[in-house]
């Protein structure tokens, strides 16, 4: 019966850890693909985090014509929403990895 318990406790810990795969990202405004992009950003790990801004990232530097629009965004943010929304609508969380697993950019991260 403990067995059976820390089992049943282990799932659903790891089923409120794990990101709703079928979440639908909502790009008609900048706000409704912001809301959501948050929503899954903080149900995963860290690691997967980073990786998922990564692609986010990945696939902004892919569509934006000019790649200072992206240093000028007026909400001082690196992700820009606005630009992302026209491209992100309708895709969940694993196609937007997959697309940006199709980038021609290459982010890397550099440190001391």
């Amino acid at each position: 019966m403990k067995s059976l318990f820390f089992t049943l406790s282990i799932l659903l810990i790891a089923g409120c850890a794990s990101v709703d795969e079928n979440l639908v990202l909502n790009g008609k405004s900048a706000t409704a693909l912001e809301n959501d992009i948050n929503t899954i950003v903080e149900s995963l790990p860290n690691r997967k985090k980073r990786e998922f801004m990564f692609a986010l990232l990945s696939i902004q530097m892919d569509v934006t014509e000019n790649p200072l629009t992206i240093l000028g965004n007026p909400d001082g943010n690196f992700v820009n929403y606005e630009l992302l929304s026209k491209h992100l609508d309708g895709l969940t969380y694993k196609q937007v990895l997959e697309l940006a697993s199709k980038s021609k950019t290459s982010i890397e991260v550099l440190t001391d």
